[in-house]
């Protein structure tokens, strides 16, 4: 039981709707894939998963009907594509979500993408961002759509704009303490 328990550190969680297969939760920070990664989920998802695959709320693709000796090989052929599973449950920070049209988006403040890659490459796999009080849901955007429901997360980076010595200068405000799910609905408030 308790080594079921820590394979959820790597993503993988036994169903008890499926016994004895898997379902495995891959990040896709900001909720973008290129086409090798999605050629590569796709074929996992044929191979394993009965054709198919969850798109997660939180961006994020889940497999299902994993076996467990299946899974050194789906994670080699993840790592080659540059995707990871880990850190996609428990008490961790959660996939960081973006707009996915980022960068193409007409009246856009800025392009938050590399953003969110930034901070996704600084979090995951850093034990120092690991075994929080309970997980922790961020949200990065420069987006003017409310795409990512940044009143939802724990912490938000939204569009700003201010002028300064006559120039537009353009970043984020930030925005803590959202929440959705059990216990309520919180609205982040502007730190």
């Amino acid at each position: 039981d308790g080594d079921l328990e820590r394979l959820k550190w790597w993503g993988l969680f036994l169903r008890k709707q499926t016994p004895g297969y898997f379902m495995l939760r891959v990040r896709v920070p900001g909720g973008v894939l290129n086409a090798d990664q999605l050629r590569t989920l796709g074929s996992l998802a044929n191979h394993c998963g009965r054709g198919l695959a969850d798109l997660t709320t939180r961006q994020q693709v889940q497999l299902r009907w994993i076996r467990i000796e299946d899974v050194p090989n789906i994670f080699e052929r993840l790592r080659e594509v540059g995707l990871v599973s880990v850190q996609t449950g428990m008490d961790n920070p959660r996939n960081v979500i973006g707009c996915p049209v980022h960068g193409l988006v007409a009246g856009e403040a800025l392009d938050a993408g590399p953003v969110v890659k930034a901070l996704e490459a600084r979090i995951v796999g850093n034990a120092d961002f690991a075994n929080l009080p309970r997980k922790f849901n961020i949200a990065i955007t420069g987006c003017r759509e409310s795409c990512v429901h940044a009143e939802t997360q724990d912490v938000a980076l939204v569009p700003a704009e201010r002028a300064m010595d006559g120039w537009a200068l353009r970043g984020f405000n930030v925005l803590v303490g959202g929440k959705l799910g059990s216990g309520g609905y919180r609205v982040a408030q502007p730190l």
